[in-house]
Protein backbone atom coordinates (compact mmCIF):
# COMPACT_ATOMS: atom_id res chain seq x y z
CA UNK A 1 0.00 0.00 0.00
CA UNK A 2 1.09 3.61 -0.25
CA UNK A 3 -1.30 6.04 1.38
CA UNK A 4 -0.49 9.25 0.68
CA UNK A 5 -3.93 11.18 1.31
CA UNK A 6 -3.37 13.79 4.18
CA UNK A 7 -7.33 14.16 3.81
CA UNK A 8 -9.13 11.23 3.15
CA UNK A 9 -12.70 11.96 4.96
CA UNK A 10 -16.20 11.42 2.53
CA UNK A 11 -19.42 11.99 2.89
CA UNK A 12 -21.12 8.48 2.18
CA UNK A 13 -21.57 5.08 3.53
CA UNK A 14 -18.87 3.73 4.70
CA UNK A 15 -20.01 -0.30 3.84
CA UNK A 16 -20.59 0.83 0.06
CA UNK A 17 -16.87 1.81 -0.43
CA UNK A 18 -15.02 -1.00 1.48
CA UNK A 19 -17.20 -3.41 -0.72
CA UNK A 20 -16.12 -1.40 -3.96
CA UNK A 21 -12.62 -1.75 -2.62
CA UNK A 22 -13.17 -5.06 -1.96
CA UNK A 23 -14.87 -5.87 -5.22
CA UNK A 24 -12.00 -4.57 -7.27
CA UNK A 25 -9.20 -6.29 -4.78
CA UNK A 26 -10.75 -9.89 -5.83
CA UNK A 27 -11.07 -9.32 -9.54
CA UNK A 28 -7.58 -8.35 -9.55
CA UNK A 29 -6.93 -11.65 -7.65
CA UNK A 30 -8.57 -13.14 -10.06
CA UNK A 31 -6.60 -11.86 -12.92
CA UNK A 32 -3.45 -13.15 -11.00
CA UNK A 33 -4.20 -16.45 -11.04
CA UNK A 34 -0.48 -17.70 -11.14
CA UNK A 35 0.61 -14.76 -8.61
CA UNK A 36 1.53 -11.13 -9.03
CA UNK A 37 1.40 -8.10 -7.38
CA UNK A 38 -1.87 -5.84 -5.65
CA UNK A 39 -0.97 -2.49 -5.38
CA UNK A 40 -3.30 0.05 -3.54
CA UNK A 41 -2.48 3.94 -3.27
CA UNK A 42 -4.02 7.16 -2.44
CA UNK A 43 -3.34 11.02 -2.66
CA UNK A 44 -5.14 14.13 -2.98
CA UNK A 45 -6.21 16.07 -6.01
CA UNK A 46 -7.73 19.08 -6.77
CA UNK A 47 -9.69 18.97 -10.20
CA UNK A 48 -10.51 22.55 -11.69
CA UNK A 49 -13.74 23.09 -13.87
CA UNK A 50 -12.57 22.46 -17.79
CA UNK A 51 -11.83 19.26 -16.24
CA UNK A 52 -14.97 18.06 -14.31
CA UNK A 53 -17.15 19.65 -17.89
CA UNK A 54 -14.89 17.08 -19.96
CA UNK A 55 -15.52 14.49 -17.41
CA UNK A 56 -18.64 11.70 -18.22
CA UNK A 57 -19.95 12.34 -14.48
CA UNK A 58 -21.72 14.55 -12.25
CA UNK A 59 -18.60 16.30 -10.47
CA UNK A 60 -18.08 19.32 -9.24
CA UNK A 61 -14.67 21.20 -8.67
CA UNK A 62 -13.01 20.76 -5.47
CA UNK A 63 -10.58 18.62 -4.01
CA UNK A 64 -11.08 14.82 -4.34
CA UNK A 65 -9.38 11.44 -2.84
CA UNK A 66 -7.94 9.36 -5.42
CA UNK A 67 -8.00 5.57 -4.75
CA UNK A 68 -5.58 3.55 -7.47
CA UNK A 69 -6.14 -0.20 -7.05
CA UNK A 70 -3.76 -2.05 -9.73
CA UNK A 71 -2.76 -5.45 -10.49
CA UNK A 72 -0.49 -7.47 -12.59
CA UNK A 73 -2.34 -9.59 -13.79
CA UNK A 74 -4.25 -10.97 -17.24
CA UNK A 75 -4.91 -7.89 -18.24
CA UNK A 76 -8.05 -6.52 -20.57
CA UNK A 77 -8.33 -5.40 -24.39
CA UNK A 78 -9.77 -2.00 -25.58
CA UNK A 79 -13.22 -3.97 -26.62
CA UNK A 80 -13.40 -5.67 -22.93
CA UNK A 81 -12.59 -2.53 -21.26
CA UNK A 82 -15.11 -0.22 -23.14
CA UNK A 83 -17.72 -2.63 -21.80
CA UNK A 84 -16.82 -3.82 -18.43
CA UNK A 85 -19.30 -1.61 -16.85
CA UNK A 86 -21.85 -3.02 -18.51
CA UNK A 87 -24.87 -5.05 -16.50
CA UNK A 88 -24.08 -8.72 -16.82
CA UNK A 89 -21.21 -8.48 -18.95
CA UNK A 90 -18.24 -10.61 -17.44
CA UNK A 91 -15.06 -12.31 -18.60
CA UNK A 92 -15.05 -14.84 -16.32
CA UNK A 93 -15.79 -17.98 -17.59
CA UNK A 94 -19.88 -19.91 -16.45
CA UNK A 95 -19.52 -21.49 -13.08
CA UNK A 96 -16.78 -18.73 -11.50
CA UNK A 97 -19.02 -16.20 -10.53
CA UNK A 98 -21.96 -14.35 -11.99
CA UNK A 99 -20.30 -10.99 -13.21
CA UNK A 100 -17.43 -8.84 -12.12
CA UNK A 101 -19.74 -6.59 -10.27
CA UNK A 102 -18.58 -3.37 -11.76
CA UNK A 103 -21.87 -2.13 -12.43
CA UNK A 104 -22.84 -2.03 -9.04
CA UNK A 105 -19.54 -0.50 -8.32
CA UNK A 106 -20.09 2.16 -11.13
CA UNK A 107 -23.41 3.29 -9.66
CA UNK A 108 -21.96 3.63 -6.18
CA UNK A 109 -19.27 5.54 -7.11
CA UNK A 110 -21.77 7.88 -9.21
CA UNK A 111 -24.00 8.10 -6.45
CA UNK A 112 -21.26 9.22 -4.11
CA UNK A 113 -20.82 11.82 -7.12
CA UNK A 114 -16.93 10.98 -8.06
CA UNK A 115 -15.69 8.78 -10.84
CA UNK A 116 -14.19 5.33 -11.88
CA UNK A 117 -12.03 4.57 -15.03
CA UNK A 118 -9.57 1.84 -15.56
CA UNK A 119 -6.90 1.23 -17.85
CA UNK A 120 -5.10 -1.76 -19.12
CA UNK A 121 -2.77 -3.78 -21.10
CA UNK A 122 -3.01 -7.29 -22.11
CA UNK A 123 -0.67 -9.47 -19.99
CA UNK A 124 0.67 -6.16 -18.28
CA UNK A 125 -2.26 -5.67 -15.86
CA UNK A 126 -4.94 -3.29 -14.73
CA UNK A 127 -5.79 -0.18 -13.11
CA UNK A 128 -8.55 1.25 -12.04
CA UNK A 129 -9.04 4.55 -9.88
CA UNK A 130 -11.32 5.96 -8.15
CA UNK A 131 -11.93 9.74 -7.19
CA UNK A 132 -14.01 10.74 -4.40
CA UNK A 133 -15.15 14.15 -3.10
CA UNK A 134 -13.41 15.11 0.12
CA UNK A 135 -15.48 15.95 3.13
CA UNK A 136 -15.74 19.65 3.58
CA UNK A 137 -18.32 19.61 6.73
CA UNK A 138 -19.98 17.18 9.05
CA UNK A 139 -23.04 15.85 9.94
CA UNK A 140 -24.31 17.55 12.80
CA UNK A 141 -25.39 15.62 16.36
CA UNK A 142 -29.22 16.66 15.08
CA UNK A 143 -28.90 14.98 11.88
CA UNK A 144 -27.69 12.26 13.34
CA UNK A 145 -30.07 11.51 15.35
CA UNK A 146 -32.61 11.96 13.69
CA UNK A 147 -30.73 9.33 10.93
CA UNK A 148 -30.56 7.00 14.10
CA UNK A 149 -34.23 7.17 14.65
CA UNK A 150 -34.51 6.59 11.23
CA UNK A 151 -32.88 3.34 10.93
CA UNK A 152 -33.44 1.06 13.76
CA UNK A 153 -36.08 -1.47 13.26
CA UNK A 154 -36.95 -4.88 13.14
CA UNK A 155 -38.44 -7.91 11.22
CA UNK A 156 -36.87 -10.30 8.24
CA UNK A 157 -36.01 -8.98 5.11
CA UNK A 158 -34.97 -11.01 2.21
CA UNK A 159 -32.83 -9.65 -0.44
CA UNK A 160 -32.88 -10.71 -4.16
CA UNK A 161 -29.72 -9.46 -6.48
CA UNK A 162 -27.22 -10.96 -8.78
CA UNK A 163 -24.97 -8.44 -7.11
CA UNK A 164 -22.58 -9.74 -4.42
CA UNK A 165 -21.64 -6.17 -3.49
CA UNK A 166 -25.17 -4.81 -3.72
CA UNK A 167 -26.44 -7.77 -1.22
CA UNK A 168 -23.62 -8.00 0.87
CA UNK A 169 -23.32 -4.04 1.54
CA UNK A 170 -27.28 -4.31 1.95
CA UNK A 171 -27.11 -7.25 4.52
CA UNK A 172 -24.69 -4.89 6.96
CA UNK A 173 -26.63 -1.70 6.73
CA UNK A 174 -29.87 -3.68 7.58
CA UNK A 175 -28.22 -5.98 10.32
CA UNK A 176 -26.41 -3.55 12.03
CA UNK A 177 -29.89 -1.35 12.65
CA UNK A 178 -31.71 -4.27 13.89
CA UNK A 179 -33.22 -6.43 10.84
CA UNK A 180 -33.18 -10.24 10.19
CA UNK A 181 -31.32 -10.67 6.53
CA UNK A 182 -31.88 -13.57 4.12
CA UNK A 183 -29.76 -13.65 0.77
CA UNK A 184 -30.63 -14.96 -3.15
CA UNK A 185 -28.60 -14.45 -5.60
CA UNK A 186 -31.30 -15.40 -8.69
CA UNK A 187 -35.17 -15.45 -8.45
CA UNK A 188 -34.87 -19.05 -8.82
CA UNK A 189 -32.98 -19.40 -5.08
CA UNK A 190 -35.34 -16.61 -4.02
CA UNK A 191 -38.54 -18.80 -4.84
CA UNK A 192 -36.95 -21.52 -2.93
CA UNK A 193 -36.06 -19.75 0.07
CA UNK A 194 -39.29 -18.13 0.56
CA UNK A 195 -40.95 -21.25 0.58
CA UNK A 196 -38.80 -22.43 3.22
CA UNK A 197 -39.27 -19.25 5.45
CA UNK A 198 -42.46 -17.56 4.00
CA UNK A 199 -43.41 -17.37 7.34
CA UNK A 200 -40.91 -15.13 9.07
CA UNK A 201 -40.09 -12.95 6.06
CA UNK A 202 -41.44 -9.97 6.20
CA UNK A 203 -40.29 -8.01 3.11
CA UNK A 204 -38.83 -9.08 -0.01
CA UNK A 205 -36.24 -6.51 -1.67
CA UNK A 206 -36.46 -7.77 -5.24
CA UNK A 207 -34.09 -6.68 -8.25
CA UNK A 208 -35.67 -6.66 -11.71
CA UNK A 209 -32.70 -7.14 -13.66
CA UNK A 210 -30.92 -10.39 -13.28
CA UNK A 211 -30.01 -13.07 -15.49
CA UNK A 212 -32.13 -16.59 -15.48
CA UNK A 213 -35.07 -15.71 -13.84
CA UNK A 214 -36.22 -11.66 -14.36
CA UNK A 215 -37.26 -9.88 -11.44
CA UNK A 216 -40.70 -9.63 -12.86
CA UNK A 217 -41.39 -13.18 -13.73
CA UNK A 218 -39.89 -13.97 -10.04
CA UNK A 219 -42.20 -11.54 -8.46
CA UNK A 220 -45.54 -13.59 -9.72
CA UNK A 221 -44.00 -16.57 -8.97
CA UNK A 222 -43.53 -15.40 -5.23
CA UNK A 223 -47.28 -13.98 -5.69
CA UNK A 224 -48.87 -17.23 -6.78
CA UNK A 225 -46.95 -18.74 -3.52
CA UNK A 226 -48.71 -15.74 -1.08
CA UNK A 227 -51.01 -13.47 -2.77
CA UNK A 228 -50.13 -11.14 0.39
CA UNK A 229 -46.31 -11.18 0.22
CA UNK A 230 -44.79 -7.25 0.73
CA UNK A 231 -41.98 -6.76 -1.87
CA UNK A 232 -40.40 -3.85 -2.93
CA UNK A 233 -38.80 -3.28 -6.30
CA UNK A 234 -35.73 -1.86 -7.02
CA UNK A 235 -33.44 -1.71 -10.43
CA UNK A 236 -30.41 0.45 -10.97
CA UNK A 237 -32.17 2.09 -13.83
CA UNK A 238 -34.65 4.60 -14.30
CA UNK A 239 -38.50 2.81 -13.07
CA UNK A 240 -40.15 1.64 -16.50
CA UNK A 241 -43.40 0.10 -17.81
CA UNK A 242 -42.16 -3.02 -16.32
CA UNK A 243 -41.90 -1.27 -12.57
CA UNK A 244 -45.21 0.38 -13.27
CA UNK A 245 -46.73 -3.06 -13.86
CA UNK A 246 -46.02 -4.38 -10.61
CA UNK A 247 -46.82 -1.48 -8.53
CA UNK A 248 -50.12 -2.21 -9.95
CA UNK A 249 -50.14 -5.76 -9.45
CA UNK A 250 -49.29 -4.78 -5.84
CA UNK A 251 -46.01 -4.46 -5.40
CA UNK A 252 -45.49 -2.08 -2.35
CA UNK A 253 -43.02 0.39 -3.77
CA UNK A 254 -40.15 0.79 -6.01
CA UNK A 255 -36.09 1.60 -4.77
CA UNK A 256 -33.34 3.19 -7.16
CA UNK A 257 -30.18 1.54 -6.77
CA UNK A 258 -27.39 1.71 -5.78
CA UNK A 259 -29.49 3.15 -2.24
CA UNK A 260 -29.18 5.86 -0.25
CA UNK A 261 -29.62 4.58 3.29
CA UNK A 262 -32.47 6.86 4.46
CA UNK A 263 -34.77 6.32 1.53
CA UNK A 264 -34.54 2.10 2.26
CA UNK A 265 -35.07 2.93 5.71
CA UNK A 266 -38.36 4.68 4.81
CA UNK A 267 -39.28 2.65 2.01
CA UNK A 268 -38.87 -0.67 4.27
CA UNK A 269 -40.53 1.13 7.78
CA UNK A 270 -43.77 1.98 5.80
CA UNK A 271 -44.04 -1.39 4.01
CA UNK A 272 -43.79 -2.93 7.66
CA UNK A 273 -46.27 -0.67 9.16
CA UNK A 274 -49.66 -2.40 9.39
CA UNK A 275 -52.68 -1.05 7.13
Amino acid sequence: MDLKAKKAIIHGDSTLIQNVIMNLAINARDAMSLGGRLLIKTKNVELNGDYCKKSTFNITPGEYIEILISDTGVGMDKKTMDRIFEPFFTTKSEGKGTGLGLAATYGIVNEHKGEIYVESTLNKGTVFTIVLPIAVDTISDTKKKERKQIESGEGCILIVDDEYIIRSATSKLLEKTGYEVLTAEDGMEAIEIYKKNMNSIDIILLDLIMPHKSGKDTYYELKAINSDVKIIISSGYTPDINTEDLLKAGARGFIKKPYKWEELAIIIKKVLQPH
